[in-house]
């Protein structure tokens, strides 16, 4: 009996890629899990993994009510440095954006209207921002802590500043 070695390699690299696929998916549950059990390790409660970043060593992360972070280990195992808070209920209708500094790391959320957000001082820096329950979850994390008074500007997609001053 004569394979046909065309459709033979098809085969086997499907198989390879289904293979990979779910290795990946099995590896990224078992990573929210391990990330929830080592925060749940420091009285912290952690019902979902929201966002890794791993240029920062930082997860968010959302307990029972609110959403919040930790500043992580460089393999992402252990809990370095404490966590911070941030309520989405703090968003009020008049106001575009909210923001917080704790420790290293300078967060908010910011309405849909806006669409770009500007540290200024020193260096103007623009923060990292991800969607996350219908708004922006943005920030900065910082190598020292955070210096106050910090100023803010955010502008909509025409660049008209709408929240701070210039």
């Amino acid at each position: 009996m004569k394979i046909k070695t065309g459709w033979f390699t098809v085969v086997i690299i499907l198989i390879l890629c289904v293979s990979l696929v779910f290795s990946l998916v099995s590896n990224s549950s078992s990573l929210e899990e391990k990330l929830c059990n080592e925060l749940s390790k420091d009285g912290l409660i952690c019902t979902e993994v929201v966002f890794v970043d791993n240029n920062n060593d930082l997860v968010f992360f959302k307990d029972e009510n609110n959403l919040r972070y930790a500043l992580v280990n460089d393999n992402l195992s252990v809990v370095n440095v404490g966590v911070g808070i941030l309520d989405l209920n703090e968003l009020n209708p008049n106001d575009p954006l909210i923001w917080k500094a704790s420790n290293t790391l300078l967060w908010g959320f910011a309405k849909e209207e806006i669409q770009s957000i500007l540290i200024t001082g020193d260096n103007d820096i623009q923060p990292n921002k991800i969607r996350y329950d219908g708004v922006w979850l943005w920030y900065h994390s910082y190598e020292g802590e955070v210096k106050l008074p910090v100023l803010l500007n955010a502008y909509d997609k025409d660049g008209t500043l709408i929240y701070g001053k210039e």
